[in-house]
């Protein structure tokens, strides 16, 4: 609330970003796991994430704690990174299949209803 009362432009234009009338948009948290991420040690341009699915990555919080705010495309990927993201549902699908891709050779237990 004290956000939006001293910098009520800012909140319109996020207001704006997230609920535009040709799209809308999301944030997304997604954490890097070791045993399924293949984009572990890359860097953001090496992983291509944002070609590849049209969704950006804000922000990446390390495993010690340290917030990396707007990451540079030299920004290394690591083991358990939470990475703060934005994008359409479409593109947040499109990167959450990147980062965290269905292995066939492990089998998933149905789901009981």
């Amino acid at each position: 609330m004290a956000a939006a009362a001293l910098r009520p432009q800012v909140m319109d234009f996020v207001d704006g970003i997230l609920t535009g009338a040709d799209r809308e948009l999301y944030m997304e948290e997604l954490r890097l796991d070791p045993d399924v991420c293949p984009c572990i040690g890359q860097t953001l341009r090496e992983a291509r994430l944002r070609s590849q699915s049209g969704a950006l990555v804000l922000a990446i919080r390390r495993v010690d704690g340290n917030l990396i705010g707007g990451p540079t495309a030299d920004t290394l990927l690591m083991a358990g990174d939470l990475l703060i993201c934005m994008g359409t549902a479409e593109q947040l699908r499109l990167l959450i299949q990147i980062l965290i891709p269905i292995r066939s050779s492990t089998p998933r237990p149905p789901k009981h209803t």
